[in-house]
């Protein structure tokens, strides 16, 4: 697009502005929506020229503060004490230091956002908090202390320790080849129809890339290994997949209404005490339970899901052993699969909270 033309789109001309428009709705439909739909991630799209309109109104209040500074290069912003931000260039264009700040006002005021989370790579960490600050020296967050917060993240990294190149539905269709190999070896898969196991194989891997991408340590960079990813051992989402169904079989094999057991009165389910490792193990696992609400608050507070990731593997590492001393072994008594309920509702809470969808036909047939 030329400079004249990009003049009238940002000026607020109507027949470019609904020639962008519809550029950027078929750029969505093109290129990420038959991932984002897979991944199971909904996505409300606002591009940065959307905030233009309300750029004169915001240049005007900062002009009227005495944050705006006119030289021959183009017009400044000049907030705190921080570096002075580029607005308008001297041809007129906005700068995208400008158009961040727009974006950052119309949260602030025309949505009353009182929380606003905002990612990006490390690279712009201090670009961020300088367009944090100037928001803040302007007065736009107001008396209540609206929360503004940067999130940075690595690279993902290929096995020669470079950014890994392609795109993510070739990367979530290999991980769909791979389990659907590891489907195929299964003694139950005889039983489901050829779609069920390409439904099946699309679902665990997709979630698998998911939960891999949501456990590491968002700010660092990391190394992605598909098959690592896709082990049914170790700290994966495919593990997670089976102990979920593990402890879902658990209860549909035993014919047992949960809705009825569930009636029991606390007092009336007990662990015992005095039973060595077996109960041992279930007073672990119910510690383990209890932790959930705390684990869901540090979360959140701290904006990392690896927090949650980190709390779902424990507790299917707790699970599993209480299943091999005591549910491999027992007569299933209402406090063991009352147990395996309440483990498998936690579970399911935490894959829902990831955006992970539980394979849902392995319960079924669980060995």
């Amino acid at each position: 697009m030329q400079g004249s033309e990009t003049m009238k789109l940002k000026g607020g001309d109507a027949t470019y502005r609904k020639a962008w428009r519809k550029i950027c709705q078929v750029s969505l439909l093109l290129d990420y929506q038959q991932t984002y739909d897979r991944l199971g991630v909904t996505v409300f799209q606002k591009v940065l020229s959307s905030y233009w309109e309300g750029i004169p109104e915001i240049l005007k209040g900062l002009e009227k503060d005495g944050y705006v500074q006119d030289s021959s290069n183009g017009c400044w912003i000049q907030i705190g004490g921080g570096d002075p931000l580029l607005a308008v260039k001297s041809n007129g264009d906005y700068n995208n230091a400008l158009i961040d700040l727009a974006a950052l006002w119309h949260y602030l005021k025309k949505e009353n956002a009182e929380w606003i989370v905002h990612m990006s790579d490390n690279s712009l960490i201090d670009y961020t908090q300088t367009i944090f600050a100037a928001a803040e020296h302007a007065g736009w967050l107001g008396e209540c202390e609206k929360q503004l917060t940067h999130v940075g993240y690595g690279l993902v990294l290929g096995g020669d320790k470079k950014e890994l190149a392609g795109s993510s539905s070739t990367l979530l269709d290999k991980a769909k080849r791979v389990c659907r190999e590891y489907i195929d070896e299964m003694e139950m898969a005889a039983r489901w129809t050829w779609e069920e196991r390409e439904q099946i194989a699309d679902v665990i891997g997709c979630g698998a890339i998911k939960y891999n991408d949501l456990k590491n340590d968002h700010s660092a960079d990391y190394m992605l290994s598909l098959y690592d990813i896709l082990s049914n051992q170790g700290d994966t989402g495919v593990s997670l997949q089976f102990a979920l169904a593990c402890a879902r079989s658990v209860i549909s094999k035993s014919g047992v209404p949960m809705n009825e057991l569930k009636m029991i009165s606390a007092q009336d389910v007990t662990i015992e005490l005095d039973a060595g490792r077996k109960s041992t193990e279930g007073r672990l696992l119910g510690l383990q339970l209890i932790k959930f609400a705390e684990v869901i608050q540090e979360a959140v507070l701290a904006v990392r899901p690896s927090v949650l990731c980190r709390y779902l593997y424990d507790l299917s590492l707790v699970f599993r052993r209480y299943y091999k001393v005591q549910v491999e072994a027992e007569v299933k008594t209402d406090s063991i699969l009352l147990l395996c309920e309440a483990t498998a509702i936690v579970m399911e809470k935490c894959f829902d909270l990831l955006g992970v969808q539980p394979a849902r036909k392995l319960e079924r047939f669980h060995d």
